[in-house]
């Protein structure tokens, strides 16, 4: 039997009670219920995604390691930012426009989110969705969620979009040796998946590279995964009716897993379209997923000012994520990447002390043998 987060929900019930629910307001929809978080159950909900990994059509990186090694890998293949949205150890990023190949000073030369935009599946029962996270009026991410499972504080309401509650994602475009990559950033209040925590953020990425003729083409995707993350060749995604790659999030630890060309796209759950369209099991609902954007040559997006509470608050999202502003180039995946790899580099410290442990005993039995003959 094939387990996988994406049948978890067959072996694993979602604990779901309705009792705590707010009283929507108009403009509001809810599309989960309040999930009663179980640590046990959240666990082996987790360690259930790993097999995903083993048949989907990626190569994933660091997804073993959780301090997260993916600086290590990074630091063996990295070139310099050439342009795009720059941490240089201060809080407030650096903006630099990425030029568009093609274009002056017209629409044409401005990049579009909704371009090469990843269609991306919520699994069933999610109840901590993208928002801004300046979305309660501030920069504070601890007010937003409590603090703590079970308390009272935070502004933000489990399983409804709408109003304060506008589906968002973050924005932005780097330049990075012969890549061009485009960004999608997502911060969500809770994370209720292994233990519980406030604060959570996820990303995909789409590598662009030019054809024969200088047209940017998308080579790679990538998305995160934990602490590692999975790059998979475009050709081997699957796409929707749009042409749009499709991403699941995982329940409770929004790790995102890319979808195979041969599998088949589900139906339930919250699912944003790669032109910001939301659907609800199968249907339209009347919300859009609106971007933010630091950069000012992007249309379809809601440009940041440099010092605003938004532009504050989508600043230390992307600057925690790192990979976020900073992307990995595909070399790290292709020559360290598998997961084959991922579980002898784990193996190899237990390996090594179970090798000290049998030259210790040799020794000892070789000194043994001396001392009998002599």
């Amino acid at each position: 039997m094939n387990i996988s987060f994406r049948n978890i929900k067959n072996l694993v019930p979602n604990a779901l009670s309705n009792d705590k629910a707010p009283a929507l307001e108009t403009g509001e929809t809810r599309v989960a219920k309040e999930r009663e978080y179980k640590a046990k159950l959240d666990k082996v909900r987790v360690a259930a995604e790993t097999p995903d990994l083993l048949v989907g059509p990626g190569i994933p990186l660091g997804v073993l390691d959780k301090s997260s090694r993916l600086s290590e890998y990074r630091a063996r293949y990295d070139r310099p930012i050439e342009a795009g949205v720059r941490f240089d150890g201060t809080a407030d990023p650096k903006v630099e426009n990425v030029e568009r190949p093609g274009g002056t000073a017209d629409a044409s030369a401005r990049w579009d989110p909704l371009e090469f935009a990843p269609r991306f599946i919520f699994q069933p029962g999610e109840d901590s969705l993208p928002v801004s996270p300046s979305f309660d009026g501030d920069a504070n991410l601890e007010n937003d969620a409590p603090g703590k499972l079970g308390g009272k504080d935070g502004a933000y309401k489990d399983g409804v979009i709408g109003n304060k509650q506008a589906l968002s994602g973050g924005f932005a475009v780097t330049k990075k040796g012969e890549y061009t990559i485009l960004s999608y950033s997502f911060y969500y209040p809770t994370n209720k998946a292994g233990d519980y925590h406030n604060k959570d953020w996820s990303h995909a990425q789409v590598y662009l590279k030019p054809d024969k003729n200088g047209e940017l083409k998308p080579e790679y995707l990538y998305t995160s995964w934990h602490h590692g993350g999975v790059l998979t060749r475009w050709d081997d995604l699957k796409k929707d009716e749009q042409g749009k790659p499709i991403v699941q999030v995982c329940l409770g630890s929004h790790a995102a897993s890319p979808l195979g060309k041969n599998e088949s796209i589900p139906t339930k759950g919250l699912q944003i379209r790669g032109d910001g369209q939301a659907e609800f099991n199968g249907k339209t609902v009347p919300h859009t997923l609106t971007w933010d954007a630091f950069q000012s040559n992007v249309t379809n997006a809601r440009h940041l000012e440099e010092g605003s509470i938004p532009f504050k608050a989508r600043a230390i999202i992307m600057q925690r994520g790192a990979v976020a502003f900073d992307p990995i180039m595909p070399e790290a995946f292709l020559k360290e990447g598998g997961f084959g790899k991922a579980v002898a580099e784990k193996a190899e410290p237990y390996v090594d002390k179970a090798l000290d442990k049998v030259k210790d005993v040799g020794r000892d039995l070789m000194g043994f043998f001396v001392g009998l003959f002599n």
